[in-house]
């Protein structure tokens, strides 16, 4: 059975997209945190631990991206062998034929 690689392709789209919501819902956290009018010193530690989660958001995202990246690289080297083997079979057919045709059949 053959991958498809236009679907490998469709869903390291997907995969991205996922990866760019990640990175858009840390950027919203931590301006929501920065925009809250709250002072203190507790305050200040909310705001450090959420902008140390929208971080995280950003890493997570970087690991989504990297997974969406390496499905686009195997979608690229099965569309790559896919047609090594059409060449293939193709120089193979054209060999047998002029042998048959050689030997009379």
């Amino acid at each position: 059975m053959f991958a498809d690689a236009d679907s490998l392709d469709r869903l390291a789209g997907r995969i991205a997209e996922h990866a760019d919501d990640l990175r858009a819902r840390g950027g919203r956290l931590a301006a929501a945190a920065e925009a809250t009018r709250w002072q203190s010193t507790a305050a200040n530690k909310f705001r450090a631990e959420v902008q140390s989660l929208a971080g995280q958001y950003r890493r997570s995202a970087g690991g989504v991206d990297h997974a969406a990246d390496a499905l686009r690289r195997h979608a690229s080297t099965v569309r790559f062998e896919q047609q090594l083997l059409a060449d293939v079979e193709h120089a193979i057919t054209g060999a047998v034929s002029a042998v048959g045709h050689f030997l009379g059949l």
